[in-house]
């Protein structure tokens, strides 16, 4: 069936009756009070100073009388879910709108489908199935057609299943790697590239249908009504480490009963050891915050290889800023973040041993006033924009893979007007 088809089917089908979330907020906290709270709540985004919470209207109530006048950042979140389905609607309708739009799991499987068709230098392969039957499926972009004899570029988006717009990412990566693939050979040429755009496809497709915002898997609990584990937690690295995840079953960052007991994260991550002498640079895609980071999550130490990672991150955000003017920050994870454990790209690099693991947390940096680019809600005429972002940083880990890395020792986190400034002299 064709992707035009399934569209229409989508948007002419009967409505599903999906989670309401009039009235709850996003608030702004002091991170330092907030962690004294041992409640789940759902944190949107975190730095050092700050941390965003998705709060209901019964728990704005509660905090209120605990902390005062509470910041809002996002007054009504149901008014953000409303503009974003009629903007899908519309820009679905129009011709050659493809990337300005996001898709379900159904027409994402065609893309890739008819992507195999139509460039001999892809495969793809279904390296597992999800809880509730559906495909993983990675695909494989080999300039000869022969994968396995170059170096790899592993990238996987959409652990989290409300972050549409990673998925949205790797479609437009895919694209660039096969439909133009003559004004891209640099970044071909010597390489491979594993790409899978739906590793938690159970939890992408019920933030379609049933609630926008849930994140984590969809594998029930039995021990509790509560369903889903965090795949972002479900790494055997520190899995059981103190902080960082949570060993209930309701929380959001849900660490699961044990690591890879998730059908999706045991699926990537045998695939990554099965090609971990292949594999040399290792990719995490996440929203938000317009982050780059690197291990580790579990703790504040370094890592052995931060220098070279840092550098490589200051270099591919530079990158991304030519393209939008959009700054990202780059650091180790729990220096910018928060504490997660039993994360990918520790697993990656302490296990797997890719000395060049990374998490990016795409656009926008926090929600905006005024603006509808509110978190995990990007309107669809930023997923080009932000997409353009994330191939800017790959095109220069592409070509630093092929050359070899260049160390910056003594690296820490850093600011993008830093950079422009260090880099300035450099072309």
């Amino acid at each position: 069936m064709k992707l035009a088809n399934l569209i229409l089917i989508f948007l002419c089908g009967s409505a599903t009756a999906k989670k309401n979330y009039n009235n709850y907020k996003v608030a702004k906290f002091d991170r330092n009070s907030f962690e004294q709270l041992q409640d789940n709540y759902d944190i949107w985004s975190s730095n050092l100073k700050t941390v965003n919470v998705l709060v209901s209207p019964e728990e704005f109530e509660s905090l209120e009388m605990k902390f005062g006048d509470l910041q809002i950042v996002v007054d009504n979140v149901q008014s953000l879910l409303d503009f974003e389905s009629e903007a899908i609607k519309e820009t679905s309708m129009k011709q050659n709108s493809f990337f300005e739009t996001y898709h379900t799991y159904e027409e994402i499987q065609t893309f890739i489908t008819e992507t195999n068709s139509n460039y001999d230098h892809v495969t793809i392969e279904s390296i597992g199935k999800t809880y509730e039957g559906r495909d993983i499926t990675l695909v494989k972009i080999c300039d000869d057609g022969e994968c396995g004899n170059d170096p790899a570029l592993y990238i996987e988006c959409n652990i989290h299943a409300r972050e549409w717009v990673t998925a949205a990412s790797c479609l437009y990566l895919i694209n660039e790697l096969t439909a133009k693939r003559e004004e891209n050979a640099d970044y071909l040429d010597g390489l491979d590239w594993y790409i899978i755009p739906l590793l938690n496809a159970d939890g992408y497709a019920y933030s379609w249908e049933e609630d926008r915002l849930w994140r984590k898997t969809r594998t029930p609990s039995p021990d509790s009504n509560c369903s889903g584990v965090d795949g972002n937690r479900n790494w055997d690295d520190h899995f059981r480490f103190d902080g960082g995840a949570s060993d209930d079953p309701c929380s959001i960052v849900y660490r699961g009963p044990s690591p890879f007991s998730e059908p999706c994260t045991k699926a990537a991550s045998d695939f990554v050891w099965a090609h971990k002498d292949e594999i040399v640079y290792f990719q995490d895609l996440h929203a938000y915050s317009q982050y780059v980071m690197y291990p580790f999550g579990y703790t504040l130490d370094p890592c052995e290889d931060c220098g070279k990672m840092q550098d490589l991150a200051n270099r591919g955000v530079v990158a991304m800023y030519k393209e939008d003017g959009r700054s990202y920050t780059t650091g180790p994870w729990a220096q910018m973040l928060y504490y997660g454990s039993g994360v990918s790209t520790d697993w990656a690099y302490n296990v797997a041993g890719i000395k060049y693991s990374y998490c990016i947390e795409s656009r926008p940096s926090e929600p905006e006033a005024n603006t509808m680019d509110s978190g995990f809600i990007l309107p669809p005429d930023k997923i080009v924009p932000n997409a353009k972002e994330i191939w800017a940083f790959h095109k220069v880990v592409a070509m630093e893979m092929k050359s070899g890395a260049r160390p910056l020792k003594g690296a820490s986190f850093v600011t993008l007007t830093a950079l422009l400034t260090l880099y300035a002299g450099r072309k």
